[in-house]
């Protein structure tokens, strides 16, 4: 079984290869002029070069994308018989060869008109079981996206696939940005009352984008409505940032504009830092460029920096002035030495400058306090000045 799920997994590690050299890596050539996926250029030899880091160009006699389909395996010219490829598609999910499930599949993509895209589309909804299915449907409508974007746009909304219109859109937005983009915001979620939703749609432009444009892709995620939706976009971008340069994607949040996505950048990055250096998380937020920014990576540093050690992070966090951009880095803070050091934390809650967070917190240490030593619990607060009054009431 094992064999079996690492054959799976290196298949589809070898097919992402492969689909980068088609979709993406071979769209530009070393010159810089426009690549041509569907080559005559072995789908081996494309795969191993997209492995390696690298594109394989494609010859000058080639056909342009999408333009017309490769003669088929008996040497015949003209358009592919759109039965008989997905037949082959269909074939090729029976194969038990992974690897050769995967390049046969590949294939017969190659060669699909638009109503092919819609017939495979159609058969593979009726055949979801399978984990090779769920990346194969995306592929496919990431090709599709690229043959005929609003046609399968359409069918994705028809069929109410949002994963699949993800995919058309990420493909589209890495060739026709401002179409895509346009589609995107015409079709956004509208509540009852009028106001926007979360636009869900832009998740796909801006996961085509970042893997283009990193600084497109930023500017379409501020232009996003905050919401569920607005964090996952910024994940995207930070995601990608992260794995090519994470030097870049610390100075990157500095450069945001939008001071909420600054904040809710800054504690995405420092979140990561503190897992491999608590200080070097520490020192980062310090330099940060505005107080909101601060406090939402505070709040990362100190969750962790609190359990290995608390005394240092503490003298940390006095460093910074007690605001309202403070407050949950202080809260946290409380929270995590409420049990080893109780009294420090009824302190460090009574910092907080928001009223009912305040009053919440401290009633909240109080509670889990006195049931753990109820007498010794008891016997502090009741010496404690402006204390909440539930607490109060509790401690009578």
């Amino acid at each position: 079984m094992m064999k079996r799920k690492s054959l799976l997994f290196l298949a589809i590690l070898w097919a992402g290869s492969l689909a980068a050299a088609y979709w993406s890596g071979l769209l530009t050539a070393k010159d810089g002029s426009a690549a041509r996926p569907w080559s005559k250029q072995d789908p081996a030899a494309a795969a191993r070069a997209a492995a390696a880091g690298g594109s394989a160009a494609a010859s000058s006699d080639s056909p342009a994308p999408w333009s017309k389909p490769r003669a088929d395996s008996r040497g015949a010219k003209g358009s592919a018989d759109q039965d008989a490829v997905l037949a082959r598609l269909k074939a090729s999910a029976a194969n038990p060869n992974a690897i050769q499930r995967s390049q046969e599949f590949l294939d017969a993509l190659g060669q699909l008109d638009e109503q092919g895209f819609q017939n495979a589309a159609a058969w593979m909804m009726e055949n979801r079981e399978g984990m090779d299915n769920r990346w194969q449907f995306s592929l496919l409508m990431y090709a599709w996206g690229r043959k005929a974007p609003e046609q399968a746009l359409a069918w994705a909304m028809e069929a109410k696939q949002g994963r699949a219109a993800s995919s058309v859109l990420s493909s589209w937005a890495q060739v026709s940005p401002d179409k895509a983009i346009a589609w995107a915001q015409a079709n956004a979620p509208v509540g009852e009352d009028g106001t926007p939703g979360d636009n869900w749609h832009m998740l796909g432009v801006i996961n085509g984008l970042a893997s283009t444009d990193i600084g497109r892709a930023t500017k379409a995620v501020e232009g996003m409505n905050f919401g569920e939706a607005r964090g996952r976009a910024l994940d995207m971008v930070l995601d990608r940032l992260w794995r090519q340069d994470r030097q870049a994607a610390q100075k990157w949040v500095a450069s945001l504009t939008d001071e909420r996505l600054r904040a809710g950048a800054a504690g995405k990055v420092a979140g990561r830092l503190v897992g491999e250096d608590v200080r070097l998380a520490a020192t980062w937020t310090e330099g940060l460029p505005d107080l909101a920014s601060k406090g939402r990576a505070a709040t990362e540093v100190i969750d962790r920096w609190t359990r290995d050690e608390p005394d240092a992070a503490g003298e940390w966090l006095n460093r910074f002035p007690k605001s309202a951009e403070m407050d949950a880095a202080r809260e946290r803070f409380a929270f995590g030495i409420d049990e080893r050091d109780p009294m420090s934390s009824v302190a460090w809650a009574q910092t907080i400058t928001d009223t009912g967070r305040r009053e919440e917190t401290v009633r909240r240490i109080a509670h889990d306090w006195l049931h753990r030593d109820n007498a010794t619990a008891k016997a502090y607060l009741q010496q404690q000045p402006n204390l909440p009054e539930r607490v109060v009431r509790m401690v009578r």
